[in-house]
């Protein structure tokens, strides 16, 4: 999937949005941009309000504001 494909929102993605939120306790938005970016196939996700290194079904989580 290229950047300039869009994930719809369907049912599907909402029960697997509300199945993240649940398994790493995060917002119900944060778990739809998660579960988006499982179903666009994304290795990594750039948020600087997700947790900097974690992993989150799969996907790693950068903080591209964070030095290293």
């Amino acid at each position: 999937m290229s950047w300039r494909e869009v994930v719809d929102i369907d049912y599907d993605l909402v029960i697997r949005a509300v199945s993240i939120q649940d398994e790493f306790q995060l917002s119900y938005w944060d778990g739809l941009i998660v579960a988006a970016a499982e179903r666009a196939d994304c290795e990594t996700l750039y948020s600087e309000d997700l947790s900097h290194g974690q992993k989150y079904a799969g996907i790693q989580c950068i903080n591209p504001f964070i030095d290293n």
